[in-house]
């Protein structure tokens, strides 16, 4: 019986898998680890068995891809009903249509994300100017420039990397 999977966290460039049943089992791990670096060649590649999980690392990576070539070499599976990789790509397409509607009516100068940070950079220097220390905390807009512009610097460099 192959082992079920979930999931732990995706992002752009890297994806971690839970395989809780075989936590553990250092040759599952290590069997996993070198079939995956096999097929993909990632960046970077960690299975540790002691957390039962597997993270993988690429410029171009492709989170469904990896999760088919695993089920289909009896690796481990993802239920369907484990997976909210589609959900969370319905959520976000509307506003991965208006960035990409920004970024051709500025001949590529401006996304959403670049737009998001300039006002939260906006909201900080308002917010020390009045002299308003309170909701949103001029600290608290700077963190959230800074975690929009990081964001859109991994997923640049995914795309370039792809292209």
């Amino acid at each position: 019986m192959i082992p079920q999977a979930r999931i732990a966290h995706s992002m752009p460039l890297r994806v971690r898998f839970k395989i809780d049943s075989q936590k553990g089992d250092i040759a599952y791990f290590a069997g996993v680890a070198q079939t995956l670096a096999e097929e993909f060649k990632p960046e970077r590649l960690e299975a540790n068995p002691t957390t039962g999980s597997v993270l993988i690392e690429s410029g171009d990576l492709e989170v469904d891809s990896v999760v088919a070539f695993a089920a289909a070499k009896g690796l481990f599976h993802i239920p369907s009903e484990v997976a909210p990789a589609g959900l969370v790509k319905k959520a976000l397409a509307p506003l991965s249509e208006v960035s990409s509607r920004l970024k051709e009516y500025s001949s590529g100068q401006l996304d959403l994300a670049s737009i998001v940070f300039f006002a939260l950079i906006g909201v900080g220097v308002f917010q020390i100017l009045r002299g308003n220390l309170r909701s949103p905390p001029w600290y608290t807009a700077f963190w959230y420039a800074m975690g929009v512009y990081l964001k859109s610097l991994a997923e640049k460099k995914g795309s370039e990397t792809v292209s």
